[in-house]
């Protein structure tokens, strides 16, 4: 069966070995864009508060004033991402502090000259989106020289030399409870004038393991990112989808309805050397062999909508297989060895009733994908048929 470039990589025995050969060769993913301010405050929100308070930006350095009264500006950039699949998260921030009125984090362990914050939901589901030294409050690392002396605290605050550059580093995951969503990150400063500061660099990194564009790849929660979808396209509930404790069975006793789990993401993936398409499967049965009279109906098929980088959208299934122009990427899994009319196109042979990780690498598809408008999984053909999933993930690196 040849699949052109499409390279097959079935990895029921070899995971382990599969695991290891990806994440060892690809530089790790920033989350923040923009990260080194070399395109100024481009995708950066602007918070501007306190009387004479500024913030420039010059050769990649965003650099924070405040003269009288008390200050409070700063930036921000909605991220917006599950972070549940990540074992370590980089928070990096290059920073410098010039001049400070109050010593320390200020009465209340909450001011600085230069801060930088992260708003998150960790994984008991308690949101840390406020200002507050309580437990609930958002994540926030005052930056200062100067030991306080009472009333005023060094609480949430990391001592630096005054006048030179420095990085702080801290794995958000370490945390505890841990993030689990990441809504947004961002700098500002705050406090009693006068005050100076800057930051050349606010980064939040996944180190060696790339992008999870999948929300919620466990399947454990039907309600985050997945759709119910019929034909391809979002649609209510289908009695054909039926939950598990981990992932879904997608079954038919009658009929031969397309029904599936779609996630629409429109990601540009441009940027990326490797997009692994990846799924945890099993096929129980199935009655029309193969995927179909014309390769595209299975138990269970895994689906990709993109733009390629010559601008061609991808989005149809067509009956012709030799119709290739716009055909999206489709592969069905199937258990049982098609007869005649039936065939084996597009499709993967697997053992009945075991599950299996089945991945395909994006990039490897010619012309490569630009961006990703669409992945899923899904059911079709002739009923009875039975097949299950327990995780999809869509890996950018």
């Amino acid at each position: 069966m040849c699949l052109g470039k499409m390279r097959i990589r079935c990895a029921t025995l070899l995971i382990a070995c599969l695991v290891s050969a990806t994440t060892s060769v690809h530089a790790a993913y920033d989350f923040v864009k923009n990260s080194e301010f070399q395109q100024g405050l481009t995708h950066w929100t602007v918070n501007e508060g306190g009387k004479d308070a500024t913030l420039t930006v010059e050769n990649g350095e965003v650099h924070y004033q405040g003269m009288l009264g008390s200050v409070q500006h700063g930036i921000r950039q909605t991220l917006e991402f599950d972070a549940s699949e990540y074992t370590s998260l980089i928070l990096h921030a290059t920073v410098r502090v010039d001049e400070a009125k109050l010593a320390g984090t200020g009465l209340n362990g909450l001011e600085a000259p230069l801060s930088v914050f992260v708003l998150y939901t960790d994984a008991a589901g308690t949101e840390h989106i406020r200002s507050s030294a309580s437990s609930d409050g958002r994540f926030w690392r005052g930056f200062y020289y100067e030991d306080p002396a009472p009333p005023a605290s060094g609480a949430n605050g990391y001592k630096v030399k005054r006048g030179l550059w420095q990085d702080y580093q801290l794995d958000l995951m370490t945390l505890e409870p841990r993030p689990k969503w990441i809504h947004a990150i961002g700098a500002e400063s705050s406090g009693w004038a006068r005050l100076s500061a800057a930051i050349k660099r606010l980064s939040l990194i996944a180190p060696e393991e790339g992008r999870e564009f999948a929300v919620n790849p466990a399947l454990t929660r039907m309600a985050a990112g997945w759709q119910s979808c019929v034909d391809f396209e979002p649609a209510a509930y289908q009695a054909e989808l039926v939950p598990l404790p981990q992932g879904m069975q997608i079954q038919s006793a009658l009929g031969d309805k397309r029904v599936g789990l779609l996630q629409k993401i429109e990601a540009d993936v441009s940027s990326f050397q490797s997009l692994l398409f990846t799924a945890e499967v099993k096929v129980d049965k199935q009655r029309l062999g193969g995927t179909g009279w014309n390769g595209r109906e299975a138990p269970l098929a895994m689906l990709v909508t993109y733009t390629d980088v010559n601008g061609v959208k991808h989005d149809r299934l067509p009956l012709k297989a030799d119709d290739v122009e716009r055909r999206m990427f489709w592969r069905g899994l199937y258990t049982l060895k098609p007869q005649p009319p039936a065939s084996d196109m597009n499709g993967i042979a697997l053992e009945a009733g075991v599950w299996s990780t089945v991945s395909f690498e994006l990039m490897e598809l010619d012309p490569k994908p630009r961006i990703i408008h669409s992945f899923g999984v899904e059911g079709s053909g002739r009923a009875p048929r039975d097949a299950s999933v327990r995780r999809v993930s869509l890996k950018g690196r």
